[in-house]
Parts: C-alpha cells; sequence; structure tokens
C-alpha cells in the first residue's frame, strides 16, 4: 500500500490497489501517482493524480477525516482513448472534462481514475 501524507494535516492519500507495472524504460512503476495540496486561505484542498496504468482503471482512495465539513466541488479528468492523439491550433481533440468518478463516505474519499487519464479532484469547505 502506498501512502503520502499531505503536510501539516492528518490527510492521506492512499493507493490501496499498490499495483505496478513494467515499462520498457523505466523498469517497474506504480500505476498510481498522487499528490494534494491544501489552500488554507480559500479553504480547499486539490488532488492532483495520474493512472499510468494504461489498461486498466484504478481505484485512489483518500483519507480526508481531518477536514470535516467538506464536499467533493469536482473531479475533471484528462483522458482519450487513443494515446497518440494531439491538439492543434483550432482543433482541441483532448480537454478536460468534468466527471462524477469520485464520492465522500465517513472521511474516505474514492475516486475511479480511468486508465491512463490524468486528473484533478477538488473538495470544498461546506458554507453551511
Amino acid at each position: 500500500e502506498i501512502l503520502r501524507c499531505l503536510v501539516g494535516s492528518e490527510m492521506c492519500i492512499r493507493d490501496s490497489s499498490s499495483t505496478e507495472h513494467e515499462t520498457s524504460g523505466h523498469g517497474s512503476i506504480t500505476d498510481i501517482e498522487a499528490v494534494a495540496v491544501y489552500n488554507e486561505e480559500k479553504e480547499e484542498v486539490t488532488v492532483f493524480a495520474v493512472n499510468r496504468n494504461l489498461k486498466e482503471d484504478v481505484v485512489l482512495n483518500t483519507d480526508v477525516r481531518s477536514f470535516e465539513g467538506y464536499r467533493v466541488a469536482e473531479h475533471i479528468v484528462l483522458e482519450s482513448d487513443d494515446l497518440k492523439v494531439v491538439n492543434a491550433f483550432g482543433q482541441e481533440n483532448v480537454k478536460p472534462k468534468t466527471t462524477q468518478q469520485t464520492t465522500m463516505d465517513n472521511g474516505e474519499l474514492t475516486s475511479m481514475l480511468h486508465k491512463a487519464s490524468w486528473n484533478v479532484i477538488r473538495l470544498v469547505k461546506d458554507s453551511k
């Protein structure tokens, strides 16, 4: 299990799948690479995560118990089935889109990261 914690808080990102895959040029690498950033002034937490597995979706679990009163504001994903597709002037073949692939329950953030995708998951404090 891979565990990375946000400095100054008890928020931890946990790749419970602990999966790795072999690459031709870099040996064995983990499927998920993720980091979280806390903006105290805006009371926002942003998780940046990439799924480097080219064949399978992977679940990312994040312990957010220390951020009680927060909710998922958005999950943005950048992905394409064609890994060689590019954007050009006037032609956006790959662009960010909003998805509903993240849920939060009892301080546990669960995000489905599609294969070969780049993800931004933003949490905001409820203004109740």
